[in-house]
């Protein structure tokens, strides 16, 4: 993250960001996310959506305000387990 962020000494203002980096960054790891999508096989992708849909908090239907919260959930829950 330190190379899209301009450096800077203590008493100067504050680097500025450099959007074009990341955003090149951020689409370049969506497109990893869906290189790995592609390689599941069917079981696998029914297993994941399963896993994601348990994820997700009772009676609250999933909504695209509430799907990044839920995927980040799913993952920091699975993270957990394998380490384990």
């Amino acid at each position: 993250m330190t190379e899209f962020l301009g450096q800077q000494k203590a008493s100067e203002a504050p680097a500025l960001v450099n959007v074009r980096k990341l955003e090149e960054a951020l689409n370049n790891r969506i497109d990893q996310i869906a290189d790995l999508l592609v390689l599941l096989t069917y079981g696998e992708m029914i297993e994941l959506t399963d896993e994601v849909w348990k994820a997700q908090p009772e009676e609250t239907p999933i909504t695209q305000a509430n799907l990044p919260a839920l995927l980040h959930r799913w993952a920091i829950e699975r993270q957990r387990r394998q380490a384990l």
